[in-house]
């Protein structure tokens, strides 16, 4: 899953909290995100003290980080999410609120489902084969007749 996001050029590095959007490749639900962060406790690398996420553009919700004691990496789960999106839109946001100047995430994972969607190519085998099964059927009638 691809992700954007950046700073703004010319605002001061703590005035920015990280935008990260993920596209999807089809319609999904999403019941949990995990973010996987670091915790350094005193070298300017905390986790977010919370977390924004929206889905195709709508409004923000707020979810509160606790910095756990002690400084080793952690994981944030957001679960009981009922987050959908569709094939027009299926865009997810996220931002990470800073507590500190740094903050750094390794990694994200979604829990939940992505609806199938058949490829042009299946379409077409398709429809190969249920002319080749009318060929057939068509072919039978004739040479019993």
């Amino acid at each position: 899953m691809p992700a954007t996001g950046g700073r703004l050029r010319g605002a001061p590095r703590n005035s920015v909290n990280p935008l990260i959007t993920f596209h999807f490749s089809g319609p999904l639900t999403v019941q949990k995100i995990i973010f996987h962060v670091d915790d350094v406790n005193n070298f300017g690398v905390d986790p977010p003290a919370s977390i924004d996420v929206r889905m195709n553009g709508g409004a923000f919700t707020n979810y509160a980080v606790t910095d756990p004691p002690g400084g080793a990496p952690f994981a944030i789960e957001l679960s009981g999410l009922a987050l959908t999106g569709n094939l027009a839109d299926n865009l997810l946001d996220t931002r990470l609120n800073r507590r500190v100047q740094w903050i750094f995430a390794s990694e994200v994972q979604f829990e939940g489902s992505i609806a199938a969607i058949p490829e042009p190519s299946t379409y077409a085998l398709m429809l190969a084969g249920l002319g080749l099964v009318g060929w057939a059927s068509r072919r039978r009638i004739r040479a019993n007749a």
